[in-house]
C-alpha cells in the first residue's frame, strides 16, 4: 500500500486529501510543519510527499529543497494551482 506524507497547515484541507486517498487505499500521515516533514522522511520515507507552499515554520519551497537534498534519486513532481488559474505540472 503505497504511503503519502501530506504536509499542510489548514486541517481542513488536509481532511480531504486524508479522506481521499485513504478511500483509494493508500495509507496518509499528516504533519503541519516542514521541519517535521523532513524528519519524517529521514526516518520513514513517504512514496509520495503532498507539500503546502505556505507552512508555518520554513516555506513549501524550502522544504522541498531541503528533501531534494537527501534524496537526490527521488523523482520530483511539482503541481502548481492558484485561484482562477489552470493546474501547471513540472517535472525534475
Amino acid at each position: 500500500m503505497p504511503h503519502i506524507l501530506i504536509v499542510e497547515d489548514e486541517a481542513a484541507i488536509a481532511d480531504t486529501l486524508i479522506y481521499a486517498l485513504q478511500a483509494d487505499g493508500h495509507s496518509t500521515e499528516w504533519v503541519t510543519l516542514g521541519g517535521v516533514a523532513l524528519e519524517r522522511q529521514r526516518l520513514r520515507p513517504a512514496d509520495l510527499v503532498i507539500l503546502d507552499i505556505g507552512l508555518p515554520d520554513i516555506s513549501g519551497f524550502e522544504t522541498c529543497r531541503q528533501l531534494r537534498r537527501f534524496s537526490a534519486h527521488w523523482q520530483t513532481s511539482f503541481f502548481c494551482h492558484q485561484p482562477g488559474g489552470c493546474l501547471e505540472t513540472v517535472r525534475h
